[in-house]
């Protein structure tokens, strides 16, 4: 179990803890997406095969899920191949960015910069941003 964040001002340790809730972070983000993908992949699969014109009231009677929601998942669904490619391209930048870091541990950890901001872009908002 990790210290409380109130026991420790050990710089180094800090940034370390810091860097390990922010993969964390990331982590969950992927396996959400990865989810919500799947999501998508069985709506396309049910949607064809709810007769026309009564999709939107099976969804609300049997999924509980808002159309909005609805097509969220059925877009990132859609764009899958797409999506998995960043998310690839973004983890080979964060693996070299964590290298670096761990290469120079006490300057990441006296420094702000002890976050890969290149990779903290919310993946989220980029999913919800997307048009396809």
């Amino acid at each position: 179990m990790e210290a409380p964040l109130t026991e420790s001002n050990y710089l180094p340790e800090l940034a370390g803890r810091i860097r390990a809730e922010h993969t964390a972070v990331a982590d969950a983000l992927k396996d959400s997406l990865r989810h919500a993908i799947t999501a998508g992949e069985l709506l396309i699969v049910a949607k064809a095969q709810v007769p026309h014109g009564q999709w939107l009231s099976w969804l609300r009677e049997h999924c509980a899920v808002s159309e909005r929601t609805e097509q969220f998942y059925m877009r990132v669904a859609k764009n899958r191949a797409e999506i998995e490619a960043k998310i690839s391209e973004d983890a080979g930048t964060k693996r070299k960015s964590l290298r670096a870091s761990d290469d120079s541990a006490n300057t990441a950890a006296a420094s702000p910069r002890c976050l890969d901001h290149n990779s903290n872009d919310v993946k989220a908002q980029r999913i919800a941003d997307f048009r396809p």
